[in-house]
């Protein structure tokens, strides 16, 4: 798996954007490593499939195009059962 962070810029020191964000690849027949945080947390699935896994019950397969939202204190991680990479972009804020 590699994860990058994006460098959403900053003016005066401060943030220009209230969120964070970064992208990740996971590879086929990987997990990525289950997060759960203090932050709300969007995904957008850009390339690849997968099936996702939140409070460690709940499964939804995610395709290019599907956008999932996770609260605050919801582990969530995701599973490429697919042939591909599997493409993310994340932004998360308090």
């Amino acid at each position: 798996m590699v994860v990058d962070e994006i460098d959403l810029g900053h003016e005066s020191g401060q943030p220009i954007a209230p969120f964070k964000g970064s992208k990740f690849i996971v590879y086929p027949n990987q997990t990525s490593p289950l997060d759960i945080h203090d932050v709300k947390e969007c995904w957008f699935i850009a390339a690849g499939s997968g099936i996702v896994t939140c409070n460690g019950a709940t499964e939804k397969a995610v395709n290019p195009g599907d956008v999932l939202f996770f609260n605050s204190q919801q582990s969530h991680q995701v599973f490429n059962n697919g042939p591909e990479n599997l493409l993310v972009f994340s932004v998360w804020w308090k």
